[in-house]
């Protein structure tokens, strides 16, 4: 395929992997085997952080982890000169304060039930955030959408 714009953000099905995993070790290389791919076909890429997940589960997640895959990331990105977009990864006033707190955890609200899934209103945050990256990424890059 080769599209316009990729989007690839980190998730929260890697957090709380077990650092034994080998999949551990290689997600930087993994994640710029990705990069090289899509920029090899000319796509534009935007990265995004892992998000953050409700203070429930710190018990079984631990908070490091995120913050490793995301410095992971921002380094791929760094290397790449793509900035990750992290509009949830801090609080106000350097993230937008929408998502996450001071304590490094969402927000309480901005989840539903199971601390990992994104609440109505954070999803429609998400979707506003995305339409706000496409439209600075196309004017940035010159490179419509469609």
């Amino acid at each position: 395929t080769r599209p316009r714009y990729v989007i690839i953000g980190g998730g929260t099905n890697n957090l709380g992997m077990s650092h034994s995993d080998p999949e551990w070790a290689t997600l930087q290389a993994d994640l710029q085997r990705t990069v090289d791919a899509f920029t090899a076909v000319g796509s534009k890429i935007i990265l995004m952080h892992v998000p953050p997940y409700s203070v429930a589960l710190s018990g079984t997640i631990p908070l490091a982890d995120r913050a490793h895959i995301n410095s992971i990331i921002t380094a791929v990105g760094a290397a790449n000169n793509i900035q990750a977009n992290w509009w949830w990864a801090a609080p106000a006033p350097s993230g937008s304060g929408l998502v996450t707190g001071s304590n490094g955890y969402a927000l309480p609200g901005a989840m539903t039930g199971d601390g990992i899934h994104y609440s109505a209103s954070t999803a429609v945050a998400q979707h506003n955030e995305f339409v706000r990256m496409l439209t600075w990424a196309t004017g940035y890059y010159g490179v419509p959408c469609q």
